[in-house]
């Protein structure tokens, strides 16, 4: 059982790398070198979670922060809203930040590795 466990593992690895290399072959020349970097991160990343046995978060334990918005009328500040983005993402995030404007709740986006 173990073999065949390991043996899946290494299968989507596999397939990650190529799907990833696919991907990489349509990044412009500008943007080469910074997506070979992202990737090669995550590789990094997708084979230590390959490797994890078990949950990796209990959720039951996980408690729900107060909203900022409640947050900065309770206690007269401003929290912003912090969000991160990993490759890829930065557009659709971007997209639907649009849809938030009128909150009264600043927002600051960042890429991962960046």
């Amino acid at each position: 059982m173990a073999q065949f466990k390991e043996a899946g593992r290494q299968e989507l690895e596999k397939s990650m790398k190529e799907d990833l290399e696919k991907l990489q072959a349509t990044a412009s020349k500008e943007e080469a070198e910074i997506t070979r970097k992202d990737f090669d991160g995550f590789k990094k990343l997708f084979h230590r979670f390959l490797q994890e046995k078990g949950p990796s978060v209990d959720w039951g334990m996980i408690q729900r922060p107060p909203e900022d918005s409640h947050l900065n009328k309770t206690y007269n500040t401003e929290v912003p809203l912090v969000l991160m983005n990993s490759f890829n993402t930065n557009e659709d995030t971007n997209k639907i930040l649009q849809k938030y404007t009128h909150c009264h709740v600043k927002i600051h986006t960042f890429n991962q590795s960046r």
